[in-house]
C-alpha cells in the first residue's frame, strides 16, 4: 500500500520551492520542498511539510525564525539538485540577495513569500511548518517549475491557453 500511496502522490503536479533561512549563528540554510501551499489570506499564512529528519527543520523550530519560500522558475533545476543534496554550501553558484532579516532570497525565483515561523505541527513522519507571510515578491513573466511523475517541468505546460 505504501507504493500505491507514493504513486498517487506522484500523479499530483506540485510547485517546487526552496525554503531558505538563517541559523542563530547566522549560517544560511535551505532545502527543496514540493509539499508547500498557501493556508490563509487573513492572516496570510503558508504551510510546508518537512521530513522530521530534515536538518533545515532542526534549525527553524523556534517561533519567529525568519524564512523564505522561493517558488522556483522552470529553468532552476540546478538549484533543485543542490538544495536537495547534503552539500555543505548549497548556495554555491546560486545568485541570491539578502533580505532585511538576513535570509537569502533566490534571484531567479518566480515568486517569494518572506515570513517567520508561527507554529510547527505533527504530521506522521513529517512536521508542518506554518509561517506568517510578511512580504511577497512576484515575477509573473517567469514560468514556475512543477514536479510531476517524479520529474520536473514548466508549469506553463499546464496552461491550455499557452
Amino acid at each position: 500500500m505504501t507504493a500505491e500511496f507514493r504513486d498517487i502522490a506522484a500523479a499530483m503536479p506540485t510547485p517546487v520551492f526552496i525554503i531558505t533561512s538563517v541559523t542563530e549563528a547566522k549560517r544560511a540554510i535551505g532545502t527543496t520542498l514540493s509539499a508547500v501551499m498557501p493556508l490563509s489570506l487573513d492572516p496570510m499564512l503558508i504551510v510546508a511539510s518537512f521530513d522530521r529528519n530534515s536538518s533545515t527543520l532542526r534549525e527553524i523550530r523556534k517561533p519567529g525564525t525568519p524564512l523564505a519560500f522561493n517558488l522556483l522558475a522552470a529553468d532552476q533545476q540546478d538549484e533543485v539538485r543542490s538544495f536537495a543534496s547534503k552539500a555543505d554550501d548549497k548556495f554555491a553558484g546560486v545568485r541570491w540577495t539578502e533580505s532585511e532579516n538576513g535570509v537569502r532570497l533566490l534571484d531567479r525565483a518566480c515568486g517569494i513569500y518572506e515570513g517567520r515561523v508561527e507554529a510547527i505541527l505533527p504530521g506522521g513522519d513529517h512536521e508542518l511548518v506554518v509561517a506568517a507571510v510578511d512580504h511577497i515578491t512576484h515575477h509573473p513573466d517567469r514560468p514556475a517549475m512543477a514536479y510531476w511523475q517524479r520529474g520536473f517541468f514548466s508549469a506553463q505546460a499546464l496552461n491550455p491557453k499557452a
